[in-house]
């Protein structure tokens, strides 16, 4: 529904796609919204591990679920 409505009403629509892709300020923003899934992962992890890991594993793509880490 977000791509039928953005390419049916380009003048007043614009869609943010969660990707490190992209013209300033798009990757800046990915970027900090991620960062708040990378400060909570680091609080559990010291929590719970009591220290973080040696290697943090991400999918391969556009990076955005990564960035925030």
């Amino acid at each position: 529904e977000a791509f039928r409505d953005w390419v049916a009403n380009v003048d007043r629509t614009h869609y943010l796609f969660g990707t490190v892709a992209g013209p300033h300020p798009f990757p800046a923003m990915v970027r900090d919204f991620h960062r708040v899934i990378g400060v909570e992962a680091r609080r559990q992890l010291l929590e719970r591990a009591g220290r973080l890991p040696d290697a943090a594993v991400a999918c391969v793509g556009g990076g955005s679920n990564a960035i925030g880490l």
